[in-house]
């Protein structure tokens, strides 16, 4: 059976007013399902947003692996299987230890990145939950979910960083192996040897490394807040670790300043 969405009218109203509450928990309407049944809960997201999403978890959950699926576009209802990379109607499977988060919300995320956030389609894309897959034992508890609206600047800077990954890799594996003289590592034909030949080519940014730092900048356009970073490599010889510093240097419209585009990077400076 499907858990009535009256139940949850609630939590889902905390969570589209109250997103500066987390993670406090909060009383929320809540089931109990027992493990085996065929009960799974749904909640469909308010509206078009790039959304993180957080999960109540009720005091009366003993269950130590529980798996909510996120379908951000729906689901694709000739098909059963749960695919993260299907481009259409992708499914991100994540498991939840309710046991040792009875009484909180917690954040549902890939790879335990807070940043974790999905574009959903609202109405269509939804949250869901079951308990087929658990032991009789085990009780699922069902409470609320909150959806965060997300800034579509942090959402895309995310995007676009992610693109970088396997240059900055190689601009590492080359400081490394130069002793740490960035001079040597700031061009593809330096860099062709760490599996590099062009650089990454993304929408709605220019990507290039600056002379003589091998930091890599991107300069976004207006989807990207008209911002302009740099990720700037620092290596300490002596630890033999090469940390990245991202840094914003310029903003054009809609920004205003680098100060307000280093608020759409994780641990930007200005």
């Amino acid at each position: 059976m499907n858990i009535k969405p009256s139940l949850f009218t609630l939590a889902l109203a905390l969570g589209a007013n109250a997103v500066h509450a987390l993670p406090i928990p909060v009383t929320a309407p809540n089931v109990t399902i027992q493990g085996g049944s065929h009960a799974n809960a749904v909640w469909h997201a308010p509206l078009n947003r790039n959304y993180k999403v957080w999960v109540f978890v009720p005091g009366t959950a003993s269950t130590t692996h529980v798996v909510y699926r996120v379908y951000p576009k729906g689901k694709d209802p000739s098909h059963t299987e749960c695919v993260a990379i299907d481009a259409y109607y992708p499914c991100i499977e994540i498991p939840i230890n309710q046991a040792l988060n009875k009484n909180k919300w917690v954040q549902l995320t890939t790879n335990n990145n807070s940043n974790t956030s999905w574009e959903f389609i609202g109405g269509k894309g939804y949250v869901t939950v079951a308990s087929r897959k658990l032991s009789a034992t085990e009780n699922l508890g069902v409470a609320g979910v909150r959806f965060e609206e997300v800034s579509p600047y942090l959402f895309y800077w995310s995007k676009t960083i992610a693109s970088i990954s396997a240059l900055k890799l190689s601009i590492s594996e080359c400081l490394n192996d130069s002793s740490g003289r960035y001079a040597l590592c700031d061009s593809l034909s330096e860099l062709a040897q760490y599996g590099i030949a062009i650089l990454p080519i993304v929408e709605n940014a220019v990507i290039t490394i600056v002379p003589n730092t091998a930091a890599i900048q991107i300069a976004g356009n207006s989807t990207l807040a008209g911002c302009t970073f740099q990720f700037q490599p620092s290596v300490d010889l002596a630890a033999g670790v090469i940390s990245w510093q991202p840094k914003a240097t310029a903003a054009i419209a809609p920004s205003t300043s680098v100060a307000e585009c280093a608020q759409y990077v994780k641990n930007a400076t200005y």
